[in-house]
């Protein structure tokens, strides 16, 4: 057994912490008193990943893993795990103000509720952490100024887009693709200010939460980080914010901050008409047309995702549309088909279509993937699963679907061509997956069209265009700003 410094009938040591598949080691201060070892509780939660809470002034210390608490007071041998009372064959001691846990014992107790699989070798002071089966170990809600967090501890990253989370009938479903909870030993029984009861499931891809809300949501918001899925419930006690808050929450939703994507570019050229005009190029002209005429008439901000020629990834685009806090994000593309007689505009919004002329479009617009350097990062793009996900996980779809339909009445209206089909089209366009706004796809005439496609090549006809979709941002900026204050 290693010792490092004597003190009294106590011994100071280290606990060397080895997790499963890495070479990094952590440490646990111990102490070592009549050949027990004690290990310091607060360095314990931290080398697992828990949370850790301290009342000096009580002595007590309590160990959290999810909702669940574990509490420890020094020198008292009975620790509460939740509201159930377990007896330590030892005290927990104390030195400088930390409790320190006789640690074989603390685990004898402790080890089913923690979400490792631990194993403590005291010959070698040495602990072995292995990551269980599941990824989904704990659930924690805590109140907000506003609303709750809703915490899903979990042992991986997920993507946003493999939550989805709504509410319906007082009930908060949250599925995870991909998703392993234990739903024996989760806690389930958590009662607090809004949850009354959790339901997990376990399906053969995916996750399954029901949380029974006892109080009325008005928004939700999900955000996957590192080793957790947030979900915020924004409630009706939000009212009670100041006004300084308030006036945030205002700003939150006014549209300020317009982004245009100019479908295509460098080496994606996009369709090419028999002339030999490339789609790369009407949509880069129809972008710059249109933010000229919102920066002349308004003062919304208005970004480009590219202003000149040149090669930019699909992924990019909407990350670059969520860095900049844009509230719309408009990507502007040229229609082709071998049917030459087909003609006319159309408008777009992420969905799962299953229409031979969605797939066709969509398949179009995503096939510039080829250009990029890493085209196998959208290997689950085309899956169902994921664009269903990313739409359930986006706030926006109702409003995409509104300025879609406002586009299609001014489009008729300025440029005086058909509309292609009838309504608001869906597809998996993977440039509008992960953009955290309003998001929609313009088909502005067919280049493979012999009429339409002298139209594009001219000036006036890119300007009408570009005159139609800013009148589309200008009502509908109108419209969703209406009561907002």
């Amino acid at each position: 057994m290693k010792s490092t410094e004597a003190q009294s009938h106590i011994t100071k040591a280290w606990i060397n912490v080895r997790y499963a598949g890495s070479t990094k080691i952590y440490q646990i201060p111990s102490l070592i008193k009549d050949n027990i070892i004690y290990a310091s509780l607060k360095d314990f939660a931290g080398a697992l990943n828990l949370g850790f809470f301290s009342n000096k002034s009580k002595k007590k210390e309590v160990v959290r893993i999810g909702s669940r608490s574990i509490k420890v007071t020094s020198y008292n041998p009975f620790i509460l795990v939740d509201d159930k009372v377990y007896q330590l064959a030892l005290n927990p001691i104390e030195s400088n103000g930390e409790i320190f846990v006789p640690l074989s014992h603390f685990l004898g107790i402790t080890a089913v509720y923690l979400p490792q699989k631990v194993l403590f070798d005291e010959n070698r002071l040495s602990l072995s952490v292995k990551f269980s089966q599941y990824n989904i170990v704990a659930v924690d809600i805590s109140k907000r100024e506003n609303g709750y967090i809703v915490t899903l501890k979990t042992t991986k990253q997920f993507k946003n887009s493999d939550i989805a989370a709504s509410i319906k009938h007082n009930w908060l479903n949250i599925t995870v693709y991909g998703g392993k909870l234990d739903s024996a030993s989760l806690f389930t029984k958590i009662k607090n200010q809004i949850v009354d009861q959790i339901l997990p499931f376990q399906f053969k891809k995916s996750a399954y939460l029901s949380l029974k809300l006892n109080k009325k949501v008005l928004s939700r918001k999900v955000y996957a980080g590192e080793d957790e899925i947030v979900i915020s419930l924004r409630t009706l006690s939000s009212v009670e914010v100041t006004g300084d808050i308030l006036d945030k929450q205002r700003k939150k939703w006014i549209i300020d901050t317009i982004i245009i994507d100019p479908g295509h570019g460098g080496r994606q050229p996009g369709c090419i008409g028999k002339t030999g005009i490339k789609e790369k190029e009407i949509t880069l002209d129809i972008a710059k047309r249109l933010k000229k005429l919102l920066e002349k008439n308004t003062n919304l901000k208005v970004l480009l995702t590219h202003e000149i020629d040149k090669t930019m990834g699909l992924k990019e685009r909407t990350q670059f549309a969520n860095k900049n806090n844009g509230k719309l994000f408009i990507s502007i593309h040229v229609n082709a088909t071998t049917n030459h007689s087909a003609r006319g505009f159309s408008t777009w919004v992420l969905g799962h279509g299953k229409s031979k002329q969605a797939l066709q479009v969509a398949e179009k617009e995503n096939s510039v993937i080829q250009f990029e350097d890493s085209p196998e990062s959208y290997k689950d793009f085309g899956d169902a699963a994921h664009i269903l996900n990313a739409i359930a996980n986006s706030s926006y779809q109702k409003e995409s679907m509104d300025l879609a339909q406002i586009v299609n009445k001014e489009m008729k209206k300025y440029t005086k061509i058909p509309m292609w089909g009838k309504g608001v089209y869906q597809a998996g366009f993977y440039v509008l997956i992960g953009a955290a706004m309003p998001r929609i796809l313009i088909e502005t005439a067919f280049l493979s069209n012999k009429y339409e496609e002298r139209l594009l090549r001219t000036r006036s006809f890119r300007q009408k265009v570009a005159m139609a979709i800013f009148k589309s941002i200008k009502i509908f900026k109108k419209k969703y700003e209406q009561g907002i204050g």
